[in-house]
């Protein structure tokens, strides 16, 4: 007999086992792709924290101290008072273009 006519088990298949599997494969696949995305996440997660440990926050003065002070080193010094703030020529914005007669806009509201 070939195959989808009836044989020894009998005529019709089991639609209810079927389906069981077919939703236990789907939970699995499903559970598969979340797990996939938590780890691909965790690995994300631990190269971006790696790369913020590596770069020792030293703003890149390659002092080769490996980002760690002596005990008895201070702080970098701040800025003083005497120090002046930027500042910036006074420009006014450019004007805003005029919507002339060749916009799309003014075409498209044109009667034909």
């Amino acid at each position: 007999m070939s195959f989808g006519q009836g044989g020894p088990g009998g005529g019709t298949p089991d639609w209810a086992a079927l389906a069981a599997d077919t939703a236990a494969r789907d939970r699995r696949r499903k559970l598969l792709m979340i797990g996939g995305g938590v780890l691909a996440a965790g690995g994300v997660a631990a190269i971006v924290a790696t790369a913020i440990v590596r770069s020792d926050g030293d703003g890149g003065n390659g002092s080769g101290s490996g980002g760690k002070q002596a005990a008895g080193a201070s702080a970098p010094p701040t800025p003083s008072a005497g120090t002046p703030e930027p500042t910036f020529a006074p420009v006014a914005p450019p004007r805003p273009r005029t919507r002339g007669p060749s916009s799309p806009a003014r075409r498209r509201t044109r009667p034909r």
